[in-house]
This record gives C-alpha cells, sequence and structure tokens, in this order.
C-alpha cells in the first residue's frame, strides 16, 4: 500500500468508528433516563399505593403539617431516602 492510500485507509477508519461511537453513545444516554424515569415512576406508584393502604414493610409513614409541604405528588429523591407528599384521602380539614 502506499502512503496516500494508507492515510486515507486511516482517515475513513477513524472517521467511521468516532462517529458509531458517538451514536452509540447518545443511544445510551436516551436508554439510560428512560430507564431510569421507567423506575421512578414504577417507585412513585409504590408509594401512592402505600399512602392508601399502609401494607408494606419496607416503607415508612411520616405525617408532616400541612404547611410545610413544598410540592405534592412528586419524587423526592435525597441521598439515603425517597419520599413523596400526598393529601391525606378523606381527610375533614381542606385548604
Amino acid at each position: 500500500m502506499k502512503r496516500y492510500e494508507k492515510e486515507s485507509f486511516l482517515k475513513s477508519f477513524i472517521l467511521f468508528f468516532s462517529t458509531l461511537f458517538i451514536l452509540n453513545s447518545i443511544i445510551f444516554l436516551f436508554y439510560y433516563n428512560e430507564q431510569k424515569n421507567a423506575l421512578h415512576v414504577e417507585i412513585f406508584n409504590k408509594i401512592k399505593i402505600y399512602n392508601y393502604n399502609f401494607k408494606d414493610k419496607k416503607m415508612k409513614l411520616g405525617i408532616v403539617p400541612y404547611k410545610k409541604i413544598n410540592e405534592l405528588y412528586l419524587l423526592h429523591i435525597k441521598k439515603d431516602e425517597i419520599f413523596a407528599y400526598f393529601d391525606i384521602p378523606n381527610s375533614k380539614k381542606t385548604l
């Protein structure tokens, strides 16, 4: 092979695999975000179900005054805990 053939082959090789790597990285990023969101929805739904029947040994219940609640029905993720705020069903006190 002549020098310009080797150079052309090397450039084509690098261009092809760098493009392939970038596209795979983008696909992986989208897949990762989709799986993360699906997991958040699954956890939120489990917490929401627990809010009505209180039959899960893995979860704990805490009652917080309504004034201290910032956002209802959102999943909050801290370093060592995951929680959400919900209204108490059939409570007499409403705002």
